[in-house]
């Protein structure tokens, strides 16, 4: 259990977007650990790998909380070896049935500590921190793109993996510490968010919704009205002053 030195409010939801006949995407929130996941598209099971992947890492993140007096050297060290563990666990399970041969998923995972954060993730799904009316991205893909410009809408723009979990028995979670401050907000979110809005318009979602769950749907609802061809995951959590808590998802 967290120690509150913030309250946080957080809401959760996932939506299989327009065109996809199932939901690839994961996601959990717990009292100070929000984790999205993304199944990869086009690979067997991805729906199971993603679902794993966020069980895995909320079970193992319990053994971490005994590190967090620890130095941040220490601390990234056990977070890269859990995730590379959580990769080799779903990579060995795939290879025990033809089915699920070659699932993956990507996976962003944000773990609040009294005044700070931790931020962790494989992969193209994102987190993202607004603080006095800017939305700024704190993570950095394991992605090559043909094209960087915010403004195409995804279904033209053309990612391609360099790291994912479980598609191969070893992966390097890239692992960023940041302090948090009163009324700092976060986004936690698979790509199909974030090919389909782009920073600005999602900033200005934040503006014009306070509330986590309003944001969350507002934010779902953009991608949507652009096309929605991708699942669409989005946590929004709010830190606040007072101590108090405020946890909901929706699958």
């Amino acid at each position: 259990m967290m120690d509150p030195t913030y309250g946080l409010s957080a809401f959760g939801h996932s939506d299989k977007g327009l065109f996809r006949q199932n939901n690839e995407d994961y996601f959990a929130v717990y009292d100070d650990l929000f984790i999205v996941a993304d199944g990869l598209g086009g690979h067997n099971a991805g729906e199971i790998a993603s679902k794993m992947a966020v069980e895995t890492i909320a079970d193992k993140i319990e053994t971490l909380r005994s590190l967090l007096l620890e130095g941040q050297d220490s601390l990234k060290n056990h977070i890269r070896y859990l995730v590379k563990e959580t990769s080799r666990h779903i990579y060995e399970t795939a290879l025990k049935s033809p089915e699920q041969k070659g699932m993956g998923t990507t996976i962003a995972s944000l773990w609040i500590q009294k005044d700070r954060c931790t931020a962790f993730h494989v992969g193209d799904s994102r987190i993202y921190r607004y603080r006095a009316g800017k939305l700024s991205l704190i993570t950095n893909d394991h992605a090559n793109e043909v094209s960087v410009d915010e403004d195409q809408l995804g279904e033209i723009r053309r990612r391609y993996l360099t790291q994912a979990i479980g598609t191969t028995p070893d992966c390097e979670a890239k692992v960023v510490f940041e302090d948090l401050c009163p009324q700092d907000r976060f986004i936690v979110c698979s790509d199909g968010l974030t090919d389909y809005v782009t920073t600005k318009e999602m900033e200005l979602l934040l503006l014009k919704n306070s509330d986590a769950k309003q944001a969350t749907h507002a934010l779902i609802e953009a991608a949507l009205s652009r096309g929605g061809r991708d699942n669409i995951t989005t946590i929004v959590l709010n830190v606040s002053k007072q101590p108090e808590q405020s946890i909901d998802l929706e699958k």
